[in-house]
This record gives structure tokens, C-alpha cells and sequence, in this order.
């Protein structure tokens, strides 16, 4: 069973990520929040065995724009989710909802009841007014970042307890969940949920929670399941419920406690109750504006890499790679004027496809070069940042790249190596204060962890709280790997590869950048050094001219 993911545009251009599986009868599938589709891969893949599955992220989370609502209602992701729904071809479809999905879907039902010819309800229940209130009380705590990266364990704390108590941040006794502590690797998963999630988090998570009552459900006329499951933190709601009493076009389903219990039971219904043919029609086109950068996913053969583009095709493109490490999220805004433009998340960073352990460089080319191929990309420039230039050498190598600029490398030798054990998830998030010491202290030491005054910079540091919290998201997106690209960046044969290179190459420093980390003179071959200004209208032409 292969997931594939892709984006839907809205007529306000807006765009809607999703993945979909499967063959069959269409099945929209709403996640809890505030997490995103990812969470939902264990039921895509039990019901694309009998639909084709269509998992959004609600807009605000995972990969998806916002609405433009600052303190929304369920009802306000309505539109956007059933104009998502239509542009993708889907008419009359099943409806499955976990949570914070199951009131949207709630909502949906209610006010499309001839598109929805069936609504499973999973994790949903009955509170008090009195209960929703008292559960709202410090459930939602800001996370902003702050200088001291306090707001990061304030995430793991969220994560973490999820799974101790319910609500998360109670401390009575009544409140705790019978269940095994999931391990770190488990918690670490769902915090990159909450991280990517940012500090809009609570938005629809908040909707949803005032809608969890039995009078949200009454005007509910279509077909529609309820998942008693034994293994939810939410059972006792969810039996609270049932007892208020249902109508007959709700039924109950009864599962045991594990994972396959769960979906097996919910998929059986599905064939029970779901007996439509498929109804889809043509994924509908949004023209879009060639000078907005736009999402995009390709779908390899085994990963898929998340990038962006501007859609121009006159002119030769540029692609533009961010450092080892890193992400699209934090490379600067670039003006590139009538140039197509594609600027792509390495595999295993950012929101393309994680990788596992025992990477060789070819690991993050293979994909790229596959996804130039299938766009018909034969001949470009690149601008690299930092230690992308080895990416940026290596694509040189297979397709015709006439330029490389590549911007603020530094130096990379044995000096920079560091027990990577400290950065490791631990369930007790210990470890977050390391990384975010990596994120903070790269900006005044060279390396980051020899604190010794010979190895201070003498520039102007970046300490911003939210660009700190962007360079520590990317080390946790990565942390896994982030030895093997340690022992890439170190035994990369850089003056071999710049001497034999076909292209031109450049070195581009910013503005500000320290002195000491430019690698002008440590490297044997020739190139050209470029000081860059820090109007980034003018860095095209000095780049490539």
C-alpha cells in the first residue's frame, strides 16, 4: 500500500495537503488536532484496503494555509474543508472523523446531508458545560517562543501527558490514564505534530473541545457510526454519550483495546453500511500567481520531497538547497525576478519523507535527480546554502548545471564533532536544552559546543527567539540522522569536487558573516568570492552574472 501526498487549491488560493490511498469509493478522512494526516496513516492503511482514502490537514496544521479567523468556531472550517472536498472531484463520499475531525465532521454532516452518505465518528464523546470549562482551564498554554527555549518543554510536556492523565496538565488522581507511557521515539513523533503546528496550535483544537457534548450530535440526520474503542483516553466521554441516548441512524461499534481492534471493526462497517461505486470527477485547477512560491509534493518510488515553486517556465530555473540539517523554512526571501524558481526540502528534512540511520550522500541526491527527470528539468543553476553545496556538486556530477553559487560555508572539520547520543529523544526531554544550546550557541561560537574565547564570533549574533526556534525545529526534524550528516560534511572531498566540477563556481557571504568561518583561503582550488548586500533584489544578478 503506497500513501502518496499532494496539495488542493481553494478559489481564495489557498492550499489544502493531503494524502490518499487506495482504490475505490472516496473516504474523507479529518484528524485530530493538533496534529495532521500523518497521525492518520495506521487507518489509511487498514481502509484503503476497501476506498480510496482521502486524509486532509485542517487548515492551520500539517501542510495546510490557515484560515483567516483568529479565534474561529468548528463551524469556520466548513467552507474551506468541503471546498477542498470539491475541487478534488468528490461528490457524495463516506466521512471519517478522529476527535477534533469528528466535530468537524459533525458540522459537515449537518449542513451537507445529501454529499454525506455516511459519518464514523472515532474518539468523540459527551462533556458538561461545567466538565468543558474546567478541562479549558490551562489546557491551552501559550508557546511562543522565548529566548531561553523554555516554550519547547512546555510542548513535550503537552505531549508527553497526553498519555498520563486526561485532562493533560491535571493532577488528581482521578484524572490518570491506565495505560503504558509510550516510548520517547512515540512522544517525539507527536511533538513534531505540535511543533509544526506552531503557536495557532490551540485554534481549532479549542473549537472543537466546546462542541464535544451530545447536543452538537442532534441535528445529525445521516447515517452515522460511533467507535466505542477500549484502548481511547476518552472512553468514559464517549460512554457518556451512548448513555444520553442516540437516534436510529447511529449505531455503536465496539472494539477491543489494540490498534487492529480499532480499525478492523470501523473497516467491516465500512463494508457493511459504504456500498456506493465510486463517484469522483477531475481534480479542479486553480490558476495560481506565477510570482508566489507554491507547495508541491513529488511522490518517488520511496520517499517523497516537499518543495516549493513559482510555476514560471520561460526562463532557466534555479534550484535553490538549503544546509545539511536545515530546511526551506529557513532560507532568506530571495527576489529571482521572471527566473522559475524550485526550492525543495531534502529527503529526510523539513516535510519531505524521514530517512533512517547509515545515509550516504546519494541518499539525498537519487531522489532529486528523479524528480528533475519527471519535471523535465534539464539544465539549471543552483544556489546552496552552507554544506548543501556537497548536494550541489553531486547533481552537477548527473545533470547540466552550469552555475553554483553556494552561500555562507564554513569550515567543517574533526573539531566540530560532539557526542550526537546528547541530542537523542529521552522521555524525560532532557535533551531539549541541548538542542536548543545547538540552535543558540552557532551564533556565538564557531564550533557551537567550545565555549573557549578564541572561538567567539565577532558579528552580530541572530538571537531572535522565533529564528532560534526555526534552527532548533530543523536539528529535532533531523536528529536521527544528524550523524551520518556529521560524517558527511566531514569526509566530503571538497577541493577534489570544486577542481573537477564542470560549473562555475561561486562563494557568496552575507552581509554580517563572520570573517573567521569563510572559507576563502582553506580551500586550494580557485573559485570566485562574492561579498553579498543585504538587498536581496540585487543578489541574482551577482550570483549569476
Amino acid at each position: 500500500m503506497s500513501i502518496k501526498r499532494a496539495f488542493v487549491s481553494l478559489n481564495n488560493g489557498n492550499q489544502v495537503h493531503y494524502r490518499t490511498a487506495g482504490k475505490g469509493a472516496p473516504l474523507v478522512m479529518l484528524h485530530p488536532s493538533p496534529q495532521n494526516s500523518e497521525t492518520l496513516i495506521p487507518a489509511i492503511s487498514k481502509f484503503s484496503e476497501y476506498c480510496q482514502c482521502f486524509a486532509l490537514d485542517t487548515p492551520g496544521y500539517g501542510l495546510s494555509d490557515d484560515i483567516d479567523v483568529e479565534i474561529p468556531e468548528i463551524g469556520d472550517y466548513v467552507g474551506p474543508i468541503m471546498e477542498a472536498i470539491t475541487n478534488l472531484g468528490i461528490d457524495k463520499f463516506c466521512l471519517y472523523g478522529s476527535a477534533t475531525g469528528g466535530q468537524i465532521g459533525i458540522e459537515l454532516a449537518k449542513r451537507f446531508p445529501d454529499r454525506i452518505l455516511l459519518l464514523m465518528l472515532d474518539t468523540n464523546g459527551h462533556f458538561t458545560q461545567e466538565e468543558i470549562e474546567n478541562t479549558m482551564d490551562g489546557y491551552f498554554p501559550l508557546v511562543d517562543a522565548k529566548r531561553d527555549g523554555g516554550h519547547l518543554l512546555t510542548y513535550w510536556d503537552m505531549c508527553r501527558h497526553l498519555y498520563v492523565s486526561f485532562p493533560w496538565n491535571s493532577s488528581k488522581a482521578q484524572d490518570k490514564i491506565n495505560i503504558d507511557l509510550p516510548s520517547a521515539e512515540a512522544i517525539h513523533t507527536i511533538f513534531l505534530r505540535y511543533l509544526s503546528a506552531g503557536e495557532t496550535y490551540a485554534k481549532a483544537y479549542m473549537a472543537a473541545l466546546k462542541t464535544e457534548h451530545v447536543g452538537h450530535i442532534i441535528d445529525v440526520k445521516v447515517p452515522t457510526t460511533i467507535l466505542r474503542w477500549q484502548g481511547s483516553i476518552l472512553l468514559s466521554a464517549t460512554d457518556a454519550l451512548i448513555e444520553k441516548g442516540l437516534a436510529d441512524n447511529f449505531q455503536v461499534l465496539n472494539a477491543g483495546p489494540t490498534l487492529d481492534e480499532r480499525y478492523q471493526v470501523q473497516l467491516d462497517a465500512l463494508k457493511e453500511l459504504y456500498l456506493q461505486d465510486p463517484v469522483l470527477t477531475e481534480k479542479v485547477s486553480i490558476q495560481s500567481d506565477k510570482k508566489k512560491l507554491r507547495r508541491y509534493v513529488y511522490n518517488g518510488k520511496d520517499v517523497s520531497v516537499n518543495y516549493l515553486h513559482n510555476n514560471r517556465t520561460e526562463k532557466k530555473p534555479v534550484i535553490i538547497i538549503h544546509d545539511l540539517g536545515a530546511s526551506i523554512n529557513t532560507i532568506p526571501k530571495i527576489e529571482f525576478k521572471d527566473r522559475p524558481i524550485f526550492i525543495a526540502d531534502l529527503p529526510g528534512h523539513g516535510d519531505s519523507s524521514p530517512l533512517t540511520e547509515n545515509l550516504s550522500i546519494n541518499d539525498f541526491t537519487k531522489p532529486l535527480v528523479e524528480m528533475f527527470n519527471e519535471l523535465n528539468i534539464d539544465a539549471f543553476d543552483i544556489i546552496a546554502f552552507g554544506s548543501g553545496a556537497i548536494v550541489a556538486f553531486e547533481l552537477s556530477d548527473i545533470l547540466n548545471v552550469e552555475n553554483i553559487s553556494i552561500f555562507d560555508l564554513i569550515p567543517i572539520n574533526d573539531s566540530m564533532k560532539f557526542d550526537n547520543n546528547q541530542i537523542l529523544p529521552k522521555i524525560d526531554g532532557s535533551h531539549i536544552p541541548t538542542i536548543w544550546a545547538m540552535a543558540r550557541d552557532s551564533e556565538l561560537y564557531y564550533p557551537w559546543n567550545i565555549h573557549n574565547r578564541e572561538n567567539i564570533l565577532h558579528s552580530d549574533p541572530n538571537l531572535n527567539p522565533s529564528y532560534l526556534h526555526e534552527k532548533a525545529v530543523n536539528i529535532f526534524r533531523t536528529v536521527y540522522i544528524q550523524k551520518d550528516l556529521e560524517l558527511i560534511k566531514t569526509r566530503y572531498k571538497w577541493d577534489e569536487k570544486i577542481q573537477n566540477s564542470k560549473s562555475t563556481i561561486r562563494m557568496a557571504y552575507s552581509a554580517n558573516y563572520p570573517d573567521k568561518l569563510k572559507v576563502t583561503h582553506s580551500l586550494k582550488t580557485q573559485h570566485v568570492t562574492i561579498e553579498l548586500p543585504e538587498d536581496t533584489s540585487l543578489w541574482v544578478d551577482l550570483l549569476f552574472n
